[in-house]
């Protein structure tokens, strides 16, 4: 996994060599906690990029975006996936998992938001498929970053979750529940998402991660988990440039 940076927006390292790629991570400290569409482009600095706007309904399905009249539409939807320059995707969370993907090859971009119910419902499955199916990317030439989320330190759920997970057949081993010292039952979001990936074909050696809790990094993130319901939420991003192919 990648290290964590201390900036005011939290990016891959790894990715830094893929040319005219601009993804991170927001925290408290970019001043974008409350901005969405254009008003977050614009204070990202990326003017010339034109956002999908999605409302996230804690589900698994991730759009295609292909042309104009995809962009300009606000679609009921977890994620995105675009081989388009110049298109901004972004994912709110304030717990949830984020996940950035791109395959350098091909210029395509993916993004989806993946909380507990999301994850049973493999919605990172989901956007390694759409970018094969729809783009035709491989699994093996897919890069993705994992953002800052709730870890399983502070991540206390019942049961009735881990039934939801076992309802699905969606992976719910003692990797991804298991008890924490107070005896009480953790989930592990994150570890979840890496097994769905790397199940769908993406390469170890292709996932990278910020590694940060947002419920233990008050001066840093911000937790719904926490703090309570609010309208301030972390953005992940992730855009291109039109530039030549292949972007490495």
């Amino acid at each position: 996994m990648a290290p964590a940076t201390k900036q005011s927006i939290l990016r891959i390292p790894s990715w830094a060599g893929i040319k005219g790629l601009y993804h991170g991570f927001t925290t408290r400290r970019s001043g974008t906690g409350r901005l969405v569409g254009n008003a977050l482009r614009d204070h990202l600095g990326l003017n010339r990029h034109r956002p999908v706007l999605l409302n996230q309904v804690h589900g698994n399905r991730i759009v295609a975006v292909q042309g104009a009249r995809d962009r300009a539409r606000i679609r009921q939807a977890d994620g995105a996936a675009t081989p388009l320059p110049r298109t901004l995707l972004t994912i709110r969370t304030a717990d949830c998992l984020p996940i950035l993907a791109i395959d350098p090859g091909k210029g395509v971009l993916g993004a989806a938001h993946a909380g507990w119910r999301g994850i049973s419902l493999r919605i990172p499955t989901q956007l390694v498929r759409i970018l094969v199916s729809r783009f035709d990317c491989r699994p093996s030439d897919i890069l993705i970053g994992l953002g800052p989320a709730i870890k399983a330190c502070c991540y206390r759920v019942g049961e009735d979750v881990r039934k939801v997970f076992v309802s699905r057949g969606t992976p719910s081993d003692s990797s991804i529940f298991f008890p924490g010292p107070d005896g009480q039952l953790r989930l592990d979001l994150k570890s979840a998402a890496i097994r769905q990936l790397r199940d769908a074909g993406v390469p170890p050696g292709n996932l990278a991660s910020v590694d940060l809790c947002t419920a233990c990094r008050s001066d840093l993130l911000f937790s719904r988990r926490r703090e309570g319901p609010g309208p301030d939420r972390m953005h992940a991003f992730i855009t291109r440039e039109e530039t030549r192919l292949p972007l490495v």
